[in-house]
């Protein structure tokens, strides 16, 4: 007769080899620690740095609500990040809009994003050797069909 831990192991040892939410959290924490090593001259994480180049692709409509959106982030994560950007002034928040908070990258927050640059060029680099350009491909695909 079977024990009912056994069903429990069967499905723990199937999960940890099929479960997307752990095959997509390696992921997620491999390219992140490649990004913040290759960005670390920088002085940026590679979250920062990815609300700074989102606050600058988006212009004049970078709202913080939209950048929740657009990053599919959470709000408080968005807010830390944000108030370390402002702290370091690489960041403005233009709060005289309501309740919305208009936010734009400074000058030294556009010199940050220049000296992030290389950083960012390797860390693409070595995970297309990581990952191969097939790997990039779906990563890229898949992240488009989520938007």
């Amino acid at each position: 007769m079977a024990k009912p831990t056994d069903d429990i192991h069967r499905f723990a040892r199937e999960a940890a080899c099929q479960c997307l939410a752990k095959r997509a959290r390696l992921v997620s924490r491999v390219v992140t620690g490649v990004y913040d090593e290759a960005l670390r001259d920088s002085g940026l994480t590679s979250t920062q740095l990815t609300v700074m180049l989102a606050i600058e692709s988006m212009g004049n409509k970078a709202y913080a609500a939209a950048l929740v959106q657009a990053l599919h982030m959470d709000p408080s994560t968005l807010s830390r990040n944000l108030k370390i950007l402002e702290r370091e002034r690489l960041i403005v928040a233009n709060r005289d809009f309501g309740r919305r908070c208009l936010l734009k990258v400074t000058t030294p927050g556009r010199k940050a994003l220049r000296e992030a640059r290389p950083g960012w060029i390797q860390a693409q680099k070595r995970l297309t050797e990581m990952l191969g350009e097939e790997g990039v491909a779906a990563l890229l695909l898949t992240s488009e069909n989520l938007d």
